[in-house]
């Protein structure tokens, strides 16, 4: 997730942070420092509200990390590699490299969650029932507890991508044998919650007149829509690459430029002139660093006739490269993760092709076309 700092690692998992996270630790803070503990615990010290605010805010991050670490841990023991864990605004996501092999595995994983959760419901009750009552560590566990029960029931909604979701996923791919069809239907009941969860938060405003929780509804409602129908175009996205390689998809290197000119000179002939939209570039018999319309877009125009390509290229020692024979999925991954929009394709130590973005898009729809 872009904008994310990475803090650590927890069971070999990279964890990263998103700046949103900062912004609704802040926001618990003050909320529950202002509001929720004076209102249940009335002469408590002011100092003792700000600091049972904080230690919900971060306590309640931790729950949610092992929330995600259940699922990341339950992935991994059924072979399901987990590239991170990262904490955000709406919580906290695991980025799982793929698709459960598997209906049993898919419900093993997405339940591990909202059980975790629950756990720890329990687990928090009972602290606050045999702390002394109304006191700090009585009032922290019963509000943490709360929260967990909550974050466990609603995860448990049938609505796709939620765990409950993929509960209900897991279940009709058990039944159908056929993925695509069971995110489908799942994906469908996710985006029907999502549209009576953003109305419920619009009737919550209006007659309720509860502005900070109606609105609150209608961003997780909006936010959930947006996840289903993502979740659902993934899954076709990893389904019409996982069966093709690069030797498919690639076309011919791009044209190879010798010496350094300005970047005028390579718009002028070369992009505008024969509509490359990469190109090599080599000193003598070596390859010195690709160029590519991103690169030349990153300049302002006035400045192309004094920029040399030679500054704003991709030195040779830096470019990134996939097998001959790496899949299609994998292939957009490394694409990701490098933040580059085209690839050469190597065999052994031989560059023999490349691929870009728009052959991986070129690709897919045309399956789509074909009913493929």
């Amino acid at each position: 997730m872009r904008g994310s700092i990475r803090v650590g690692k927890l069971f070999g998992i990279p964890l990263f942070i998103h700046y949103t996270w900062f912004v609704i630790v802040a926001l618990i803070t003050i909320s529950f420092a202002t509001v929720n503990y004076p209102r249940e615990y009335p002469g408590w010290p002011v100092a003792s509200y700000w600091l049972a605010g904080l230690l919900t805010a971060l306590l309640l991050f931790a729950s949610v990390l092992i929330h995600e670490l259940s699922h990341s841990l339950v992935s991994r023991a059924q072979g399901v590699p987990v590239d991170s864990i990262t904490l955000f605004i709406f919580g906290g996501v695991a980025n799982i490299r793929e698709e459960p092999r598997k209906a049993r595995h898919e419900l093993l994983m997405a339940a591990a969650g909202p059980a975790s959760s629950l756990l720890l419901a329990l687990l928090l009750g009972i602290v606050a029932l045999v702390a002394p009552a109304r006191s700090f560590v009585a009032g922290l566990a019963r509000t943490l507890a709360l929260i967990n029960l909550w974050v466990g029931l609603f995860n448990l909604i049938p609505g796709f991508p939620l765990d409950g979701g993929r509960v209900l996923r897991s279940l009709i791919w058990w039944g159908s044998n056929d993925i695509v069809q069971s995110t489908r239907i799942a994906s469908i009941i996710g985006r029907v919650i999502a549209t009576l969860m953003i109305i419920s938060g619009f009737l919550v405003a209006i007659f309720l007149g509860d502005w900070v929780s109606g609105l609150w509804l209608v961003f997780i409602g909006w936010f959930l829509d947006n996840a289903a129908v993502q979740s659902y175009q993934q899954l076709l996205l990893r389904e019409a690459l996982a069966g093709v390689t690069a030797r498919q998809l690639m076309s011919p290197l791009c044209p190879t430029i010798e010496d350094d000119p300005d970047l005028q000179t390579v718009v002028d002939e070369f992009v505008l002139g024969t509509g490359q939209r990469c190109l090599f570039i080599s000193r003598g018999n070596r390859l010195a660093g690709l160029l590519t319309l991103h690169h030349i877009k990153s300049v302002p125009k006035e400045r192309w006739r004094e920029t040399r390509v030679s500054e704003v290229m991709t030195p040779s020692s830096e470019i990134k490269s996939v097998d001959i024979n790496q899949s299609g999925l994998n292939i957009l991954r490394t694409m990701d993760e490098a933040n580059v929009n085209q690839i050469p394709v190597v065999d052994g130590e031989r560059m023999v092709g490349i691929i870009t973005r728009e052959h991986l898009l070129h690709y897919i729809r045309n399956r789509i076309e074909l009913g493929l």
